[in-house]
C-alpha cells in the first residue's frame, strides 16, 4: 500500500497546503499522481476563497483560545508585578501586554495590529481578545488610549481597564 499527496506552497504566508492526498496499491492502475494531474489540469486542487477564509477563521479561534487559557495567569502576573510591563504571545501569533499600576485598581492591555507571522490582526479579533481580558480581570469601565504608562508602543491598540473595588 503506497501513499501520495499533492501540495501547494504559499511562500509569501509560509503555509503549505495538503490539496490532496489518496492510498494506491502499488503496482496497481490507480496511480495517485494521475489523479492529481488530473485535479490539476482542472483547476481544482489548489487552495480556494473558502480555504482562505476557513483558515482565517480556525488561525483567530487558535487565537482567541490560547488568550482565554493564557489570560488568569498573565493578569495574575501583571497584578503581582505592579508597575510593570508583562508580555505574552497568544496563540504563538499575537503579542499582548499587561500593565497593573502601582495602586492596582487599572490593568492596562495592549495588543499587537501585526502578528509574528506578518499578517495584519482583524479588529473583531482584538475586540475578541480585549474582552477576553476584561472578562478575565471582572473589569467595570473601558477606555482606549493612545498611550502606555511606560511609554510609546508601535503598532498596537490600547485599552485602559478600571478594576472592581474588592468586596
Amino acid at each position: 500500500m503506497g501513499a501520495g499527496g499533492a501540495t501547494w506552497l504559499e511562500t509569501y504566508n509560509r503555509r503549505l497546503w495538503l490539496c490532496a492526498g489518496a492510498l494506491s496499491e502499488e503496482g496497481s492502475g490507480d496511480d495517485a499522481y494521475e489523479l492529481f494531474a488530473a485535479l490539476h489540469a482542472a483547476g481544482r486542487p489548489l487552495p480556494d476563497a473558502d480555504d482562505h477564509l476557513r483558515d482565517a477563521l480556525e488561525r483567530n479561534a487558535r487565537i482567541s483560545d490560547a488568550a482565554a487559557t493564557a489570560m488568569p495567569g498573565a493578569l495574575d502576573s501583571a497584578l503581582a508585578r505592579h508597575g510593570r510591563d508583562i508580555a505574552i504571545r497568544l496563540g504563538e501569533l499575537v503579542d499582548a501586554w499587561l500593565h497593573a499600576t502601582v495602586s492596582g485598581d487599572e490593568i492596562w492591555v495592549a495588543i499587537a495590529t501585526q502578528a509574528s507571522d506578518d499578517r495584519f490582526v482583524d479588529e473583531r479579533l482584538r475586540d475578541v481578545l480585549f474582552r477576553l481580558v476584561f472578562e478575565a480581570a471582572e473589569a467595570e469601565l473601558w477606555e482606549p488610549r493612545a498611550d502606555w504608562p511606560l511609554g510609546a508602543l508601535a503598532w498596537f491598540e490600547v485599552a485602559r481597564l478600571g478594576l472592581r473595588e474588592p468586596t
